[in-house]
């Protein structure tokens, strides 16, 4: 049996009994019974349809046979192009069936798109995207109608890159539930969040997380840390700022206000402090590296 819905009954002044709830059965019961007569053939593809996309957000469908086999059985047929959105209510009480109306709305009036509940969250397959189109252009066109219902709701929504081969569904169903997770957890402004804007941040998450600090952290860091407390400088800041800006000069002396001899003064003393070359790639791409991660841990 499947919850199609829930019935209420309000006492603003009292007066409750048992025989209300006998009362309150026979209804649904009845209920029951009307919508057993109604659109059964319907209510046996939507079931099918579910079946479906469950099977495929799960990834239990491997190859092209088995997506032919289910396309035919539950009469779905995609075309390309494909998005992935993650959608959750936060942390207010009743989000399953507040996600679980959104799906059977979505169900109903666009028929390119399809939806399943899965662990409090709502996935969303959007499909027939035109090709050639930008994300930003299928956000704000072809998703829009989807995304004002997710606005309405309030939800907090993650967003996957553009694919073409449903096969791949759970790399971008990733994506979808990884944005998701990072926004929330940044407490941005927006509650829209699109996974190509935190991938880098998807990356050196994962680095911190399984790798101790002491295995990428470049000496030279600590050692201007160390050197700037004992002796009242701002090399750190000054190293910091230099690589953070791709080692534009101009833009770190307007950075910090400081005079261009200034500037290559500090960077030549932070040479001979720590050993490094500011000339060579790698050390460059490992100190900023270090400098991003910083504001992830």
């Amino acid at each position: 049996d499947a919850i199609e819905g829930y019935m209420g009954v309000l006492f603003p002044k009292g007066g409750f009994t048992e025989e209300h709830i006998e009362i309150a059965k026979i209804i649904c019961d009845a209920i029951s019974i009307e919508l057993q007569k109604r659109d059964n053939i319907d209510t046996s593809k939507r079931s099918l349809e579910n079946a479906f996309m469950m099977e495929l957000f799960k990834g239990k469908i491997k190859d092209k046979a088995m997506l032919t086999k289910w396309s035919s059985h539950a009469n779905v047929h995609f075309n390309k192009n494909y998005c992935v959105a993650a959608a959750r209510v936060g942390l207010r009480s009743g989000e399953s069936s507040i996600l679980k109306y959104i799906r059977r709305r979505i169900a109903d009036d666009f028929p390119n798109t399809y939806s399943i509940v899965v662990e409090n969250t709502l996935f969303t397959l959007f499909t027939s995207i035109p090709q050639k189109i930008s994300h930003e252009q299928a956000l704000n066109d072809f998703m829009k109608d989807v995304f004002s219902i997710f606005n309405f709701y309030e939800l907090y929504v993650g967003i996957s890159d553009i694919f073409d081969d449903l096969l791949e569904l759970h790399i971008f169903k990733y994506q979808a539930a990884r944005a998701l997770s990072i926004g929330i957890s940044k407490e941005d402004n927006s509650k829209i969040y699109r996974y190509k804007d935190y991938v880098i941040y998807d990356i050196f998450s994962y680095a911190a997380k399984h790798i101790h600090e002491k295995n990428y952290i470049h000496p030279a860091i600590a050692f201007l840390e160390a050197f700037d407390r004992e002796n009242i400088t701002n090399y750190l800041q000054t190293l910091r700022t230099y690589i953070s800006t791709f080692c534009n000069g101009e833009k770190t002396r307007e950075k910090l206000c400081i005079h261009r001899n200034t500037l290559l003064y500090r960077l030549k003393k932070i040479e001979e402090l720590t050993g490094i070359n500011l000339n060579d790639t790698a050390t460059c791409v490992h100190l900023l590296c270090n400098f991003y991660m910083e504001n992830i841990k």
